[in-house]
């Protein structure tokens, strides 16, 4: 029953418009890492970066933010999961261009609820 998973992902391009309104650079990277460790628990831990660089002159964007989060969850009958996760973000804007800085905790503890069917 145990498993691993790890999944990396990331872009890199240009994105039109922005949230000021002009194209932008913008890269991101993912990493989600996933385990099985006992009969019915799973941990998970993520963490993502992004940043967005206007091309105009002088520069009206220039943010970056990371965001990571992590989670514990148990299944203690086929049908319902519980779940307790925290997430983090962090947006910081450099240069003293337009933004402002943004920190973000947050903590969840949630149930799911869930059946599989067979449908005809």
């Amino acid at each position: 029953m145990r498993d691993f998973k790890a999944a990396l992902s990331g872009s890199y391009g240009l994105a039109g418009g922005g949230s000021f309104g002009v194209t932008t650079h913008r890269g991101n990277i993912q990493l989600r890492l996933t385990d099985q460790f006992a009969q019915g628990w799973w941990w998970d831990l993520g963490g993502s970066y992004q940043i967005n660089r206007s091309l105009d002159t002088p520069r009206t964007e220039d943010i970056s933010v990371w965001s990571g989060g992590a989670g514990l969850r148990y299944r203690p009958v086929q049908w319902a999961s519980l779940r307790l996760s925290g997430d983090m973000v962090r947006q910081r804007s450099r240069n003293g261009v337009e933004g402002s800085d943004l920190d973000r905790n947050t903590v969840t503890l949630g149930i799911d609820l869930s059946n599989d069917y067979k449908i005809f």
